[in-house]
């Protein structure tokens, strides 16, 4: 369901961009029903208008439904005091482990490709205020994008934070502790 729901994020970092996004959706939501409605009134419900028009209804419902969801569920700033990263956390074919002893193994897959160097290793984390992790490369000096501590309906997740701003996030949910 979580993936289904991040495939239908709006995401903007422009002005008034989410005004935008559900004032069209509000006006697709309205015309539809005003459609429907006539339909009905006149008898012509299965005329080609009011299949297009249920089928904008539903999908306007559904990409709003979807976006509210999603929204009430994530929190970008979780209280992080029970949070404890040691174990293994995935995503798809991106794996990283965190150890007891402040090592960490990592690996990643496509997803990550561009945006980590290098692409497997290890290295020395630490958490760094209350919601980074740093990982310093063994091989080198310099360490990775520091992975941010999100949680989704009280689960928590680390994404990578490469972005200078939460609007220009993709809405991916990141890696997940495995139990």
């Amino acid at each position: 369901m979580e993936t289904f729901l991040q495939y239908l994020q709006f995401s903007t970092a422009a002005p008034f961009g989410y005004a935008m996004f559900y004032s069209f959706w509000l006006a697709v939501f309205a015309i539809s029903a005003t459609v429907i409605l006539r339909s009905i009134i006149k008898k012509h419900t299965w005329r080609l208008r009011f299949l297009a028009s249920v089928l904008a209804m539903t999908s306007a419902v559904l990409i709003v439904g979807a976006n509210i969801v999603f929204e009430n569920g994530l929190n970008l700033n979780p209280a992080t005091v029970t949070f404890n990263p040691i174990g293994v956390w995935t995503d798809a074919d991106s794996t990283i482990e965190f150890r007891p002893d402040g090592t960490a193994s990592f690996e990643f897959g496509r997803r990550y490709a561009d945006r980590t160097k290098p692409r497997q290793g290890e290295g020395i984390w630490r958490l760094s205020g209350d919601f980074n992790i740093s990982i310093v490369n063994s091989n080198a000096t310099r360490s990775l994008p520091p992975l941010r501590v999100i949680s989704m309906r009280d689960e928590f997740r680390l994404i990578l934070e490469d972005f200078d701003d939460f609007d220009m996030w993709d809405n991916h949910l990141g890696f997940k502790k495995r139990l």
